[in-house]
């Protein structure tokens, strides 16, 4: 799912962007709706499927707080792991998410485009931290991380799946798969 662009006076969404949270063993649909405008915190109004709203952010110790304390706490829980990802999306470049298992559970998955001097990468997120990232280099795709501490091995079917998604969203020359 591609990020829509800001409006031009508001961090209000055009297009909600959605990504699947797990409640109590249910899986919610969550649509982020707006952005807040707060220096010191990312800050997001996130409306669920099952009808709640509420505003939410991560605090500097880690903790995501909901506007509504008592009746946000459920959701609040639900939404930490993609909570430290979601401040990708307030630098206006565009994300996508998707749906893969990792260690046999559904997980969000973060892809982030990047451009660069050295030209444009893919970076590849999920449960709460950077992986790797994927790029185009002349005929051929790569798969690699820019991770120095604790790199982890990656997960070529993932990156295949990274590098499907970008060629189809951009109509990029698919070229090897890696």
């Amino acid at each position: 799912m591609k990020v829509s662009n800001y409006t031009p006076d508001s961090h209000i969404l055009l297009k909600p962007i959605s990504f699947i949270i797990n409640m109590n063993g249910k899986e919610l649909s969550a649509n982020i709706i707006e952005i807040v405008d707060n220096p010191m915190l990312n800050e997001f109004v996130i409306k669920f499927s099952d009808g709640y709203q509420d505003s939410f952010v991560m605090t500097e110790d880690g903790y995501v707080a909901a506007g509504n304390k008592e009746s946000g706490k459920r959701y609040a829980a639900a939404v930490k792991e993609d909570m430290d990802l979601l401040g990708l999306l307030t630098n206006k470049e565009l994300v996508w998410n998707i749906r893969y298992p990792i260690d046999d559970k559904l997980t969000n998955v973060w892809i982030r485009r990047q451009k660069r001097d050295e030209g444009t990468k893919y970076a590849v997120y999920y449960q709460g931290d950077y992986h790797f990232h994927v790029k185009q280099e002349e005929d051929k795709w790569i798969s690699e991380t820019s991770r120095k501490i604790d790199p982890q091995p990656i997960d070529d079917d993932l990156a295949k799946e990274v590098i499907k998604l970008v060629v189809k969203e951009h109509l990029i020359i698919p070229f090897d798969m890696v």
